[in-house]
């Protein structure tokens, strides 16, 4: 059975579900932008690292499909409880578990410090006898929570902090949250033992000492704490004399990761053999010796420099393919998609970030900021500053109305109490009237809703929530696609794909085209017309609307630099010689690689000459 929709609901059904809940599977370039899906690999998929955006959850800048996740989180990992998925907020380190094609099964998310502030310094502050210290680096900055920034903190406060560890065992934090200070006393600390005393049952984590005694719960059951192990220790009693703790509960925390295990792993390098090309990041054991270096080479490597690494698990290492240096405001692109809720003058939230677009210089895409409100579903890129996302632009996916629209896909996330579930990557509810019918006309009842169910809904925004009056059951329904236009990107004529506005276009022997199948390159202009299967665009035409001399835009990352006149952009040859440069004093050299890009212009036998260039 088909669905067709017009061009006018691309945007609501296309752009929203495939944009919104891009979460599945193709492989993407190794400097993959933070729009990218996670790559496929060839069994489950572990990643450890810092939400970087949502729509679904974004870390270290790669997309997970989250609607059917199941969140854990806790101050006590030996009893750790559920979250929703509107609990999760940019800086948090999490652990994902996903399977092949990005769709994220668990998300664990794990702060590394909790309790109340003993000092306060000019660069940070000490919690439960951890050293912790507030990110200058514009490439990894704070997100503060709570609280506007450091100089707002003060002792006795109760935080939470997010982050790794410093060569020197530092918390270097990715998020501080300033938390309700009448709250019971709760600390944890997360962190690798030193100084262990068998006898005495003491250790050292930081300036902290740990004691456990017969009432401690150890996790896994059994074990005993060992120097240079990675546990988590949690209590409700405070620190005593000489910064003593007694735990309640103290948990070796293991990565995770299977043989085979595809796995991305992010922060800070430790205990490095240069020579070897071996190190540590997050407790996890990389071998890079055979790795490619982006943003950086192999002779970067060092303790404290801030890496994303890829791979596979192998007996207990990870076996790093890329190794990713995090090191421009690049890296600390923030990408925010969802309905804009909590509404005031040029301040908002999107999935409960506060937004500021107070400021100059934000490009709009679909609308101006005047159609910004309460129930806009939005697209935001920008960066964190302070405790607020500050938006380089704004895309509209759908106005700022009421009125009842019909959304399509699959069901997940769903609490049959609360009626409640996940579409699109959007938070639903049905109504307590809402009917139900079969595609063929027949009556269904709310008993045959469920997980995993295709659906096409009919309702309206209301405080960020569809709510849904009507839904139709559609097993194996597709959405035929009269014309969605763009400019191609990421062409991959082998594979027979290509990405247009952020979905991925698949064509075939039988795609028709109204220029030979060799004129589709990165930058041309496009329309297309298909049938949207599994989360793609099955092409049964491709129009092309420009070729050479015609402007084009590509957007992707830099690669292959020989020098401003010869590069690439998500595979595309760029001469940017003549570019007008965006900001204001860039300069194009070989550590631009990896840098995310937009480059405008025409193309010139196949090379796209570009008059204007933004890094982002």
């Amino acid at each position: 059975m088909t669905t067709r929709v017009s061009l006018s609901l691309i945007t609501t059904v296309v752009a929203a579900a495939l944009l919104a809940a891009c979460g599945g599977g193709t492989s993407t370039s190794p400097a993959a932008p933070a729009s990218s899906a996670a790559t496929r690999g060839s069994g489950t998929q572990v990643a450890a690292g810092t939400i970087t955006g949502f729509g679904s959850v974004i870390v270290d800048g790669v997309r997970y499909d989250d609607s059917g996740a199941t969140v854990t989180a806790g101050d006590d990992d030996a009893s750790p409880g559920s979250l929703s998925l509107s609990a999760l907020r940019l800086g948090m380190r999490v652990e994902i578990k996903a399977d092949d094609d990005g769709r994220a099964s668990a998300v664990t998310v794990s702060s590394e410090v909790l309790g109340r502030i003993a000092s306060v310094s000019p660069t940070g502050f000490t919690v439960a006898g951890q050293e912790v210290r507030v990110s200058a680096d514009p490439a990894a900055p704070t997100v503060f929570e709570g609280v506007a920034g450091l100089a707002g903190l003060a002792v006795n406060d109760f935080v939470e902090v997010h982050g790794t560890r410093d060569a020197a065992g530092a918390v270097l934090a990715s998020r501080v949250e300033r938390k309700d200070g009448s709250a019971a006393v709760a600390i944890r600390v997360v962190g690798t033992v030193a100084g262990l005393d068998a006898s005495a049952k003491t250790f050292r984590l930081g300036g902290l000492t740990v004691r456990w005694d017969a009432t401690t719960r150890l996790r896994p059951t059994g074990i005993s704490p060992a120097d240079g192990q990675r546990v988590a220790v949690w209590t409700d009693v405070a620190i005593g004399t000489g910064d003593t703790l007694l735990a309640k509960s103290i948990v070796v925390r293991r990565s995770g990761l299977a043989n085979n295990d595809a796995a991305r792993v992010g922060g800070l390098v430790s205990a490095l053999d240069f020579g070897a090309k071996r190190f540590r990041v997050d407790g996890v054991d990389v071998d890079a010796s055979a790795a490619s270096f982006s943003k950086g080479a192999a002779t970067d490597l060092a303790d404290g420099r801030r890496v994303r690494v890829r791979g596979t698990f192998v007996s207990g290492v990870l076996k790093a393919t890329e190794v990713r240096f995090v090191k421009d405001q690049g890296d600390a692109a923030v990408e925010l998609t969802g309905v804009v809720t909590d509404f005031a003058l040029q301040q908002f939230k999107v999935r409960g970030v506060p937004v500021d677009v107070s400021g100059t210089g934000i490009e709009y895409r679909g609308g101006t900021v005047a159609n910004l409100g309460d129930g806009v579903l939005v697209k935001i890129e920008g960066e964190v500053v302070g405790s607020v996302v500050k938006p380089r632009s704004v895309e509209f996916v759908t106005s700022a109305d009421t009125r009842s629209r019909w959304l399509f896909g699959e069901v997940g996330r769903y609490d049959a109490t609360a009626g409640t579930f996940g579409l699109m990557g959007l938070d639903a509810k049905l109504a307590t009237s809402a009917t139900f019918r079969n595609a063929d006309g027949s009556t269904a009842t709310r008993a045959d809703f469920g997980n995993g169910d295709r659906v096409q809904v009919r309702g309206a925004f209301a405080a960020g929530v569809f709510v849904v009056s009507e839904v139709v059951f559609r097993p194996g329904v597709s959405l035929v696609v009269d014309g969605v236009e763009g400019s191609a990107y990421d062409v991959d004529l082998v594979a027979g794909t290509f990405r247009l506005n952020g979905t991925l276009v698949r064509i075939g022997a039988t795609t028709v085209f109204t220029a030979s199948r060799e004129s589709l390159l990165n930058g041309v202009k496009v329309e297309v017309e298909g049938t949207v299967v599994g989360g793609e665009l099955v092409a049964t035409k491709v129009e092309i609307k420009t070729q050479g001399g015609d402007s084009a835009r590509v957007r992707g990352p830099l690669t292959d630099f020989v020098s401003s006149a010869d590069f690439r952009v998500a595979g595309q040859r760029v001469d940017a010689s003549a570019a007008v440069l965006e900001p204001a004093g860039t300069t194009l050299t070989a550590a631009s690689e990896g840098r995310s890009v937009d480059a405008e212009g025409s193309m010139v036998g196949g090379v796209l000459k570009a008059t204007k260039l933004r890094l982002r």
